[in-house]
């Protein structure tokens, strides 16, 4: 009878413990940072950033070395995921839309701007082998436009996925980091941070289907711009910050483990799942941090960064946990985005066929998973980018061959070798000195080109040496515009010295105009003057201008200027200027066309909400604005009504430029709508009262 009574007791608790049924093929899950340094993550290097759960996953599983994106942008790497094929091959080149160039001594391609539907993509090709599949986060491989009829037939759900979650045309997240934004995510909590958001919805896919065998492709929008993050993890790396470290920014340190938390959370609901030790895990990125001069993140010791020629554009970090096959090591096997597909097709056991891409540009990991110290059956990866980019790239090719890596610069014709076994940071051209290697290198390069169908940047004929070379804005058919400095002058006004910036058409062509620049952020948007007006354009991000130099400190100012907004539903033009040894955001319009008034460079409210204002604005109205700092008070007019009057001191505002204006104070900047300004005026004041 104790048996009996045992026996049940034993089968009742067992009844209470989770029982999920095992499937036999291996999930996938496919983790791509957006915009991701080589060094950003403790096992990668760092000094600042915690990432437990991906030293965790490196411990675990293999950490490659030398993991490469496919391209030194986005939109390349994500088509690269998806088809096997490197972007030379797809002539997805550049992320969707790309730049406006003018006298550029060569000219863009008429490259593709979509993923097209002639690719068998990875998901297409599980999902005809019973797998499920389902994309969350960043997609950008749709045309660029405001339309949907013309941007949701290439949407993820077109291209094998049975889920889509917050994939679309946009390649930073449109409203910001903060929920609700711009995303179609119905009923997420106000307020809520978006990684955040979307790992619950990935966690309640692998809930859905535990009993099924799927795949999960979470491209993250982290870390790309707006630098955003909660702000108690800002606080707390603030903190951690000490002199002589090479990463120094606290809210991006923040957005690293925001990333690294979603990790810990996929992996604690698989093993909750008892999936763990049949789900293959991937991590890497999608091109080189962002790295100007060290903000927002530092890719020493690697050259340059995101959008730049050189390894900090396309060196990233790579793990591969695969349960069963994988033994924990370090590999220093060149890898690169497109060997993801043919990795994933081998662990689920499917054999590659004409029904799939024609071609597969990669090669199955396998070999180095369970062999760290094993090659790869490939001479070489390559690298194609036919265009021009505001970070530094110029069109160019690459090549890397072992410890070779041969650059062919397209602008000039001119190359660059380096041997980076012993020159990680490509200080030393070898070219010169190695000649016989320099040609060989090329010779295989070309012949890649050749065989990929490269397309390859036709000679401007139009081409004026004498003139700057000009790459700004969103888009090829953005024209940019030459500077007239002619039309900027200063003037003694009484008391007051006025500086008057007169735009004309002839505007942005030296990224310089007057005492008023491009914002280092604006590379995401639309920029040109038209008939006197600044327009910013249109931009999934923000666009914008600065004022060019820092300005002194503790004086009196006012900013006069005319603004309106012209597209779009959401409104957001903004003017960041200093107070004393502070820094405030004045909000010309918000959100829906509201005022939100005066708030610090994080967007929190200055007056304890005292300054939101509800003010709806009309487009292609031009509302005159005007702000005046006066000591310690802060006053705004708009249309000559006062409808700011506040008192700074003691007030807590941000005391340093945040990342919306750089290392410069003042700008203006418009965020998911075109924005126009006009007549703006800049002038110290001698005295204080109105």
């Amino acid at each position: 009878m104790r048996i009996k009574a045992s026996l049940f007791i034993a089968l009742c608790l067992l009844a209470l413990q989770p029982t999920f049924a095992q499937p036999e093929k291996q999930n996938f899950i496919v983790l791509l940072v957006d915009d991701w340094g080589w060094t950003d993550g403790g096992v990668f290097g760092s000094d600042l950033y915690e990432t437990p759960n991906m030293d965790a996953l490196a411990e675990e599983g293999v950490r490659f070395t030398n993991a490469y994106a496919a391209c030194t942008v986005c939109s390349p790497t994500r088509a690269a995921m998806m088809t096997g094929q490197y972007p030379g091959r797809t002539n997805v080149t550049d992320f969707i839309p790309g730049k406006s160039v003018n006298n550029t001594p060569v000219l863009i391609p008429d490259w593709t701007q979509r993923l097209e539907y002639e690719h068998t993509t990875i998901a297409e090709a599980l999902r005809d082998h019973g797998y499920k599949t389902a994309h969350v986060g960043k997609w950008h491989l749709t045309p660029r436009s405001e339309h949907l009829e013309v941007t949701r037939p290439y949407y993820p759900e077109e291209h094998g996925f049975d889920i889509n979650v917050a994939g679309n045309q946009w390649g930073a997240p449109p409203g910001g980091y903060f929920l609700p934004n711009r995303l179609d995510l119905p009923g997420a909590d106000e307020g809520e941070y978006l990684t955040h958001e979307l790992t619950d919805r990935a966690i309640q896919i692998m809930e859905d289907w535990r009993d099924e065998s799927f795949f999960i492709y979470f491209p993250y929008y982290n870390v790309h711009t707006p630098i955003q993050a909660p702000a108690d993890r800002t606080v707390y790396f603030q903190k951690q910050i000490e002199s002589g470290m090479t990463h120094t920014d606290a809210k991006y340190a923040a957005m690293v483990e925001a990333v690294d938390q979603s990790i810990g959370r996929l992996r604690a609901k698989l093993k909750h799942l008892k999936l763990d030790e049949h789900t293959t895990i991937i991590l890497t990125g999608d091109n080189g941090g962002l790295d100007r001069d060290g903000r927002p993140t530092d890719n020493t010791p690697l050259r340059e960064g995101k959008g730049s020629s050189y390894e900090g554009g396309v060196r990233v970090p790579g793990i591969v946990l695969a349960p069963g096959i994988s033994k924990p090591g370090v590999s220093d096997e060149p890898i690169i985005t497109v060997d993801v597909f043919p990795t994933l097709l081998d662990l689920a056991n499917i054999e590659p066929s004409s029904e799939l891409n024609k071609v597969l540009d990669g090669k199955s990991l396998i070999p180095l998973l369970s062999d760290t110290n094993a090659q790869l059956d490939r001479d070489a990866v390559f690298f194609h980018y036919p265009h021009y980019h505001s970070e530094g790239a110029v069109p160019h090719s690459a090549i890397r061959t072992r410890d070779w890596k041969l650059i062919h610069f397209l602008n000039d014709d001119h190359i660059e070798l380096y041997h980076l076994k012993g020159d990680i940071s490509e200080k030393n051209d070898l070219s010169k000195s190695h000649p016989q290697k320099a040609a060989e290198l090329l010779a295989q390069l070309d012949a890649w080109r050749k065989e990929v169908n490269a397309q390859l940047p036709p000679t401007n004929l139009d081409f004026d040496p004498n003139k700057a070379v000009e790459v700004s804005g969103r888009g090829a058919p953005t024209p940019l515009r030459q500077i007239d400095k002619d039309r900027i002058r200063e003037k003694q006004s009484g008391s007051a010295t006025e500086m008057v910036v007169t735009h004309s058409i002839d505007m942005l062509a030296e990224n310089d105009f007057g005492n008023w620049k491009v914002a280092p952020f604006a590379y995401e948007g639309d920029l040109d003057i038209r008939d006197g007006v600044l327009n910013t354009g249109w931009g999934s991000y923000i666009s914008g201008v600065i004022w060019n130099e820092e300005p002194p400190a503790n004086i009196n100012y006012e900013i006069e200027l005319e603004a309106r907004f012209t597209n779009g539903s959401d409104f957001f033009l903004g003017l960041t200027a200093p107070v004393k040894d502070n820094y405030i955001t004045w909000i010309v319009g918000g959100w829906g066309g509201t005022v939100v008034g005066i708030s610090d460079i994080d967007g929190n409210s200055a007056d304890d909400n005292e300054t939101t204002l509800e003010m709806k604005f009309e487009k292609e109205r031009w509302y005159q604005c005007k702000m005046r700092v006066l000591d310690d008070r802060i006053q705004c007019w708009i249309d000559g009504d006062k409808i700011i009057d506040v008192d700074t001191k003691g007030k807590n505002l941000s005391l340093r430029p945040g990342p919306i204006v750089g290392a410069v104070p003042i700008g203006l900047a418009a965020y998911d709508t075109i924005g126009e300004y006009r007549n703006m005026v800049w002038r110290t004041l001698a005295t204080t009262g109105d």
